[in-house]
């Protein structure tokens, strides 16, 4: 019988040969083990320590296109040696990440997930993965991913799909993502950045636009979900941070305020970054 600790495997041995994921403990890796599993697809490699880092480099012997590292113990990636083949790759819940140097060893990855890692110091590495279509950066449960600037994004020419959630949005410009007129998919909580910050985005993307403007209902008809006074679905609407729910009927001038004043931050964004017209 495998035996695991927190879904993990702690050790490879018994393993079946069919296996086509594994999630295993960084002490528990064994790329002679893993050499024999024909299926597999996709490896997660979970609290690595420095004593292990040795054998984990040894992942890039293996052909795999899936890989996520949980609990990364250096502050970059440069002892990291990706499988042949890789195409998903994601770091999470690694504090001591700070810098993505050594990122360029994936060059075939397609899709990078950075999700409630260390303060990046800069996103220029990834400018190194010519293929990458799809990224990913989130926080955690009770914690913001925060990174110095955003403005490498403009060198990711592949890039279609891009996802900011979980940010410390403090002083970080948004100018880079409203310029990235080629993503075919945005997903950026509203909630993580100034309104300012956000109307630069709105102003280079109508589809983005359009989604804060259409007010989804609270999915939830509870104490939440329902005004009190009037019992009326309630809104959501997340550009002032302290409000996210508004009443249509009780709540409407304030949010008809809000609006027009996020629309003209909108047009002055349009021209201060000299956007097209949406019209």
């Amino acid at each position: 019988m495998v035996e695991k600790r927190d879904g993990a495997i702690t050790d490879l041995t018994g393993v079946s040969r069919g296996s086509k994921e594994l999630v295993v403990w960084g002490e528990g890796i064994d790329v002679d083990i893993l050499k024999t599993l024909p299926k597999l697809e996709s490896l997660g490699v979970y609290k690595a320590k420095k004593k292990d880092l040795a054998k984990i480099a040894r992942i890039g012997e293996l052909t795999l296109p899936s890989l996520n590292l949980r609990f990364w113990p250096e502050p970059d990636l440069t002892a990291f040696r990706p499988p042949k083949g890789l195409r998903y790759f994601t770091v999470w819940q690694s504090n001591a990440l700070v810098r993505l140097d050594g990122i360029e060893a994936a060059a075939e990855v397609e899709a990078l997930a950075l999700n409630d890692n260390g303060r990046l110091e800069s996103l220029a590495p990834l400018a190194a993965l010519p293929k990458l279509a799809e990224l990913t950066l989130s926080g955690g449960i009770w914690s913001k991913q925060e990174t110095e600037r955003l403005d490498a994004l403009a060198q990711l020419k592949a890039l279609r799909r891009l996802q900011l959630r979980g940010l410390d949005g403090r002083g970080l410009d948004l100018a880079p993502v409203a310029r990235l007129q080629h993503l075919e998919a945005l997903d950026l909580w509203a909630r993580d950045f100034p309104m300012e910050e956000v109307a630069k985005v709105a102003a280079g993307h109508p589809a983005y636009l359009k989604q804060l403007l259409d007010l989804p209902d609270y999915p939830r008809r509870d104490e939440f979900g329902r005004c009190a006074k009037c019992d009326a679905t309630r809104k959501q609407m997340f550009l002032k941070r302290r409000k996210f729910l508004w009443c249509p009927n009780c709540d409407k001038a304030g949010l008809d305020r809000l609006l027009a004043t996020f629309m003209m931050a909108v047009e002055a964004a349009r021209r201060d970054l000299d956007l097209p017209s949406q019209s």
